[in-house]
């Protein structure tokens, strides 16, 4: 699946937070960029349980594809649930 822009960075974001700098012949590397092109299945895997987990703590939505308010980077709001009302 391809998603905006904003959320493969947010994504990577969280990765290069939680990971350090990856050596490769004295050259340092992202660890989203290496995770990206060593398996970039696992990284798209990876990347839907991660959404997965931010629609069930209600700081992303499916529906419109869109971070919450309550989320950075993107600040949209997402009127979903309004249209149901």
């Amino acid at each position: 699946m391809s998603y905006i822009t904003a959320v493969y960075d947010a994504y990577d974001d969280m990765i290069d937070d939680c990971y350090t700098e990856i050596m490769v012949f004295g050259v340092g590397r992202s660890p989203s960029v290496v995770f990206k092109r060593v398996d970039p299945i696992m990284y798209e895997m990876g990347l839907a349980e991660w959404l997965d987990d931010l629609e069930t703590e209600g700081n992303w939505c499916s529906l419109c594809e869109e971070f919450t308010p309550s989320h950075s980077p993107l600040t949209s709001t997402c009127y979903c649930d309004k249209e149901e009302e």
